[in-house]
């Protein structure tokens, strides 16, 4: 997790950051591994959209359990706060770049929509991130339809690459998201 903290406060030069980091800190996790250290956990495997629905369904069943709910409220805020600075922050840099404007109030919508309602279906909160949009951006996609691509192609990277997600260290996207909020400080 350091380690990649480090490579997200001090980048190599024009290589991105959360890439470098999360392949130096992976590459660390799954060789102190192989010399025999005890190393944390990895991602693992996704479970299958039928174990997805089996839980999505107990969860709205014990959702009477309000004690467990409470306990996950200052968690869901806070994963709430931070996708919703790294869409402004988005939105902001693409705004810079492009010279074009942007509508706050409806990315916030957009945001506040996706973050209430993909953990109710049982999916994983998320945000407009900068690097992607501003890569889209200079690639020339513009609109729905390079949204809607990029999503294909995250789409087709994980059903492809599944096998390799699971194996990312939990302290490598730790240490990734550590280094992003403390760039957004600066």
């Amino acid at each position: 997790a350091s380690l990649a903290v480090l490579l997200m406060l001090y980048p190599l030069p024009r290589i991105p950051a959360p890439l470098t980091a999360l392949m130096a800190a992976t590459g660390l996790h799954h060789g102190l591994a192989w010399l025999g250290f005890s190393v944390g956990p990895e991602v693992g495997l996704a479970p299958s959209p039928k174990i997805i629905l089996e839980g999505v369904e107990a969860g709205w069943r014990g959702l009477a359990a309000a004690p467990s709910v409470v306990l996950l409220l200052p968690a869901a805020a806070t994963i709430a706060l931070l996708a919703t600075i790294e869409t402004l922050a988005a939105a902001t840099v693409l705004r810079e770049q492009t010279g074009g404007r942007t509508d706050y109030s409806r990315d916030l919508r957009g945001v506040s929509a996706g973050l209430i309602m993909t953990p109710a279906v049982g999916g994983m909160p998320g945000s407009g991130l900068t690097v992607p949009s501003l890569f889209c951006w200079t690639a020339g996609g513009r609109g729905r339809a390079a949204q809607i691509w990029r999503a294909m192609v995250s789409l087709a990277l994980l059903l492809g690459a599944g096998a390799l997600l699971s194996m990312l260290p939990f302290a490598a996207l730790a240490g990734i998201l550590c280094g992003a909020v403390l760039r957004l400080v600066e």
